[in-house]
């Protein structure tokens, strides 16, 4: 992050001082950035959570991390993108696996690798579960003709 500021004129002039000098500049809300490490933090948070044993027990946070991402997504959530609300009318009867999946490829590089840690762990734990991420619970039809 180079400069935060509320005028638009100067953050355009800054970003073209810097894309001068053949370096690749995104300008882009503040409210998304820090949307984005929050999401950053929870996913490390998680990853951390699979990991730990309770009472000498490998299996029982993993065992609830799991249930949780493979339960249905909360009604009155809301859309972090309204873009993603648009194209995938039908998308909240997802479960919170699928919202991973559709996210997944907009999250920063260790974010997703974390996250595909937690997907590699859930996937190890029972067939049952493998099985599970395989079955769509949403259907996404092409609306582009």
């Amino acid at each position: 992050m180079i400069e935060v500021a509320g005028d638009a004129k100067r953050l355009l002039e800054t970003a073209r001082k810097i894309n001068s000098i053949d370096l690749t500049v995104t300008m882009r809300r503040a409210f998304d950035t820090f949307r984005e490490h929050m999401a950053a933090v929870i996913i490390e948070w998680l990853l951390d959570l699979l990991q730990c044993h309770v009472a000498g027990d490998k299996s029982i946070l993993k065992e609830i991390i799991a249930k949780e991402i493979f339960a249905p997504r909360r009604h009155d959530s809301g859309f972090l993108y309204p873009e993603v609300a648009q194209l995938y009318p039908e998308a909240h009867e997802g479960a919170r696996l699928d919202w991973l999946f559709v996210y997944h490829p907009r999250l920063w590089k260790r974010p997703r690798l974390n996250l595909k840690q937690i997907y590699i762990t859930i996937l190890t734990m029972s067939r049952q579960n493998r099985l599970d991420v395989g079955k769509p619970t949403f259907l996404v039809t092409n609306t582009w003709h």
